[in-house]
């Protein structure tokens, strides 16, 4: 068993110009590139901590800068035991102002804060 392990990872990918997020879509910008940053740890094998900052962006008009124009926030905690595991997680998403555009985009803004209990089975076949 181990105390503490924690987890960091970066991502980053072009998006396309239809997101679905919830219920609703919404258009990106053409050239969108969304960046991710994300870490977690895991206390006593059983205790999970994470936690995410995802950044929407398009080139800026100054090169070799990006004009992010929304971030999305999110942190969860978990406990599991064996198969089954309770938990609560909250998501928020943000329009950003660009000092290099001048302008902002409009995107959707919103929150969402979730309990949940979750039951993972494995077969094996």
């Amino acid at each position: 068993m181990n105390w503490l392990v924690m987890y960091f990872a970066l991502q980053a990918g072009m998006v396309s110009q239809t997101i679905g997020i919830g219920p609703s879509t919404w258009t990106a910008p053409p050239n969108t590139i969304e960046a991710t940053m994300s870490a977690k740890a895991v206390v006593l094998d059983h205790i999970e901590l994470s936690t995410f900052m995802r950044s929407w962006q398009i080139p800026a008009n100054v090169s070799p800068f990006f004009s992010p124009f929304r971030i999305d926030y999110g942190v969860e905690a978990k406990l599991t035991l064996g198969p089954l595991s309770a938990g609560i997680r909250h998501e928020c998403d943000h329009p950003v102002s660009s000092s290099f555009t001048g302008s902002t985009t409009t995107v959707p803004m919103g929150n969402c804060t979730e309990a949940f209990i979750r039951l993972d089975v494995e077969a094996h076949f």
